[in-house]
C-alpha cells in the first residue's frame, strides 16, 4: 500500500491509495459499512456522528412539536369544563346549569376538534394545525366572555341572584391557554 503508484500493475482503491496486484501480500482495502434502511449512514437514533456514522433523519421529515401537547391539554380542560356548572341561580329555587345545557355543547365539540389538531401538531404536522387551533381557541374564548356577561345580566334583572359557575371560569382559562400554546406552536418550525 502506498500513496503513489509503485509499479504499473498496482491498482488504486476507493480510499485513494495504491495497492499491489492481488498475488502480492498487501493489506485489504478499507470497506465502507453497508447502508442502513432508508439510506441512513448509521443506526436510527444513534445521535451525533461517530466514526463517520450519522443518525437517520425522521422518515417523514417531520419533527415532533411539544407545544402541540399543550394545545391538547388545554382542549381537554375546555371539554371537561363543559360538564361543570356554568351558572348558579338563587331565587325561590336554587338552580345550577351545566355547560352542556347551554353553549357548553359548542365548546365541547370545539375542544375535541382542537385536541385532534393539537395531536396532529405534536406529531409534527404543519403549522396550519396550530393556526386553526388558535382560531378555535378564540371562538371558545368569545363564548366564555359572552356567557359570563349573560350571567351577570340575569343578576341585573333582580328576579334571582345569579353567579358565574366554575365551569365558565375553567372554560375561560382553558381557552386562553389554548390560544397561547397554539400561537407558540405556530412560531416553532
Amino acid at each position: 500500500m502506498s500513496d503513489v503508484q509503485q509499479q504499473p500493475d498496482w491498482w488504486q482503491a476507493s480510499d485513494g491509495r495504491w495497492y499491489p496486484p492481488q498475488g502480492q501480500a498487501a493489506p485489504a482495502p478499507v470497506q465502507s459499512a453497508p447502508p442502513w434502511p432508508g439510506g441512513a449512514q448509521g443506526p436510527p437514533g444513534s445521535g451525533p456522528p461517530v466514526h463517520g456514522w450519522q443518525a437517520a433523519p425522521p422518515a417523514t421529515g417531520r419533527r415532533p412539536q411539544p407545544l402541540g401537547r399543550g394545545v391538547v391539554v388545554a382542549a381537554v380542560v375546555v371539554m371537561v369544563a363543559a360538564f361543570l356548572p356554568w351558572a348558579t341561580l338563587d331565587g325561590l329555587v336554587s338552580l345550577s346549569l351545566a355547560g352542556t345545557e347551554a353553549d357548553g355543547v359548542i365548546t365541547l365539540v370545539l375542544g375535541g376538534a382542537a385536541a385532534v389538531l393539537g395531536i396532529l401538531r405534536a406529531l409534527g404536522m404543519g403549522r396550519w394545525t396550530a393556526i386553526i387551533a388558535v382560531l378555535i381557541g378564540l371562538v371558545i374564548l368569545l363564548i366564555a366572555i359572552v356567557d359570563i356577561a349573560d350571567v351577570g345580566s340575569i343578576a341585573d334583572l333582580g328576579v334571582a341572584t345569579a353567579s358565574v359557575g366554575i365551569g365558565l371560569w375553567v372554560t375561560l382559562v382553558g381557552a386562553i391557554a389554548m390560544v397561547a400554546t397554539a400561537a407558540l406552536a405556530i412560531r416553532t418550525p
